[in-house]
């Protein structure tokens, strides 16, 4: 199960990603919901699942930098290659 392979980010993995976004220059218009892009960089996430247009706008240069894509939830089952 997806669980089992789960593992914690430590902080010193968000420090890292939060340090490389920045020099990346690479932010949320929100910066609220930085803390997103964040987590999924360094959690190095292949899909960030959301409903945020600011969100999915800064995932668009994440994608190219760091291969964290992002997708609306309608759009993610085939993004991961599920078929409905």
């Amino acid at each position: 199960s997806w669980l089992a392979a789960a593992s914690p980010v430590g902080g010193e993995a968000l420090q890292a990603a939060r340090s490389a976004l920045s020099a990346a220059k690479i932010f949320c218009r929100d910066p609220e919901d930085q803390k997103f892009l964040e987590l999924g960089a360094a959690a190095r996430a292949a899909l960030l699942v959301t409903k945020d247009r600011l969100v999915l706008k800064a995932l668009k240069k994440t994608a190219r930098a760091f291969g964290l894509a992002g997708a609306a939830p309608a759009d993610a089952p085939a993004k991961l290659g599920f078929r409905l």
